[in-house]
């Protein structure tokens, strides 16, 4: 007779592979972060496209964008043009100009 309210030895292991697993993640992203490999760079574009994405946003909650008259394509348009949308998408560019510049292999020439 099997025991109820308990978990499964399947349930169990996969709990534990879990467990392992971000552990494993855990410390990988730790030593990426202390090694040096710019991993300050890759924090910053991360910061350039959240910033960007809050700018956004905001360009639909902006002035042009309530007073252009009802309707969607309107809204878009003057959310569009306004200048929250134009920061936006700079940070945007900066923040994804960053992150590849970063992640682009070290090429090493030797003379």
């Amino acid at each position: 007779m099997a025991r109820g309210g308990g978990l499964g030895a399947a349930a169990r292991n996969a709990i534990f592979a879990i467990l392992a697993y971000l552990a494993k993640l855990r410390t990988e992203i730790l030593d990426f972060l202390r090694s040096g490999r710019m991993a300050y760079l890759i924090l910053l574009g991360m910061a350039l496209i959240f910033i960007g994405f809050l700018c956004f946003i905001a360009s639909f909650n902006s002035e042009d964008s309530r007073r252009a008259e009802p309707g969607m394509i309107n809204g878009l348009v003057a959310a569009f043009s306004s200048k929250q949308f134009q920061s936006a998408s700079f940070l945007f560019m900066g923040g994804i100009a960053v992150m590849a510049v970063t992640s682009l292999p070290v090429i090493e020439v030797v003379f």
